[in-house]
């Protein structure tokens, strides 16, 4: 004959009463770490994709699951646009040659003034400047970023320029993003445009 084994319960295992009585005071914070966790998580599980620009060589990583590419090939090649499926959220991308021949400080100011109203925050740096604020009652960010060609008849820059616009109604939901997207842009300084 087999002997049976003891069955433990809870109550047996633990002090039955305090883990209860722990439990009942705690449900509030277990529900609120429970729902925390599904929030990060849904945060952490959003879904990046990689647009390239072969022919100026730059990069940057968008949410695949918010914005499509619209794929209208211009003739220059030169970028991309994004959309969210409402249009409300829009993204750009491209690079262009400094045909003006502007300094990055003319560059910088000429985006300044081009933007309607003051904007709320700037950054000049020496490769990469920044704009952001209300336009057009939306937020705009555009950061653009500035590679010099070293050439035998003199220096040629490139502007890369990456600009995001969405309602200010969006503004804590796709602010994440932005930084993301934004920390993403990049050139190969090395290729050979």
């Amino acid at each position: 004959m087999r002997r049976r084994q003891p069955s433990f319960g809870l109550g047996e295992i633990f002090n039955c009463r305090l883990w209860l009585r722990l439990f009942d005071m705690d449900k509030s914070v277990l529900l609120f770490l429970l729902l925390f966790s599904l929030c990060s998580v849904t945060v952490a599980q959003r879904r990046y994709s990689t647009y390239t620009n072969n022919r100026y060589v730059f990069s940057v990583d968008y949410p695949a699951d918010l914005l499509t590419p619209s794929k209208i090939e211009d003739a220059s090649n030169s970028g991309e646009i994004f959309y969210s499926k409402n249009n409300e959220v829009e993204m750009r991308v491209w690079g262009e040659y400094n045909a003006l021949f502007r300094t990055w400080r003319q560059e910088y100011d000429f985006e300044i003034n081009g933007f309607g109203s003051k904007p709320t925050f700037t950054v000049l740096k020496p490769g990469w400047f920044v704009i952001s604020g209300l336009k057009d009652g939306k937020i705009y960010y555009q950061k653009t970023l500035r590679r010099t060609l070293l050439q035998r008849d003199g220096n040629m820059d490139i502007f890369y320029t990456l600009t995001i616009e969405y309602p200010k109604s969006k503004n804590s939901k796709i602010d994440p993003l932005v930084k993301r997207i934004s920390a993403s842009f990049k050139f190969d300084p090395t290729a050979d445009v």
